[in-house]
């Protein structure tokens, strides 16, 4: 696992990078960013609120390739069934045709959808820069539970595989509510503190 990682710095093209912290509870999502440069997201919003629904729970991945975001966009799907007042944003570093093929693997279903799922294909780090998720060192994929996690999903028939996106990006969870359009504001918020480090979506939407 070092090696590959050594490996993989030395070919890296374009790191990742933020330009803001990460938002926390309290903070407003930049309204006029969002706007200009995720239009798919704002309408995603839009559909949302005419609706008359304001919570909406975006989910940042690691890199296609990661077992935890195969295993991570399973349990949204789980939990979206049961959670149809919430939108869901899954946010994955690959391009449209990437995020899609991994959705239909992680549900076992071709073409995989659900109305109040949405992906989105951010493989510039846009929305990732906008929410702030942080980028990682080393140490965040190689702890302890690190390993034991692997062989949790393993055992699962989840894979690690060569990565899509930087290893070094991590995940994080937002669970937001939304007024209207780009009106965005944070409810509640989870960083992972390790690469394989699932997120209880269920938990942090009785937060908000």
């Amino acid at each position: 696992m070092i090696a590959r990682l050594c490996a993989e710095i030395g070919t890296l093209t374009a790191w990742p990078t933020r330009s803001q912290d990460v938002l926390t509870v309290g903070d407003s999502v930049d309204a006029a960013r969002l706007a200009n440069e995720c239009p798919e997201v704002v309408s995603g919003l839009k559909t949302h609120v005419a609706a008359g629904k304001s919570r909406v729970c975006f989910v940042f991945t690691r890199h296609i390739g990661c077992p935890c975001t195969e295993a991570t966009i399973g349990e949204v799907f789980h939990v979206a069934s049961a959670q149809q007042d919430v939108r869901f944003f899954v946010v994955l570093q690959g391009d449209e045709k990437q995020a899609q093929e991994l959705v239909d693997l992680a549900t076992k279903t071709q073409g995989a959808s659900k109305e109040n799922v949405q992906l989105v294909a951010d493989p510039t780090y846009i929305l990732y820069d906008i929410f702030g998720v942080p980028v990682t060192g080393i140490s965040h994929m190689t702890a302890s539970e690190v390993q034991t996690g692997l062989a949790d999903l393993k055992a699962k028939g989840i894979e690690n595989t060569f990565p899509t996106g930087s290893r070094f990006q991590s995940a994080a969870v937002f669970v937001v509510v939304s007024t209207g359009e780009a009106k965005v504001s944070v409810l509640a918020v989870h960083l992972p503190a390790h690469a394989l480090e699932m997120p209880n979506l269920e938990e942090l939407l009785s937060k908000a």
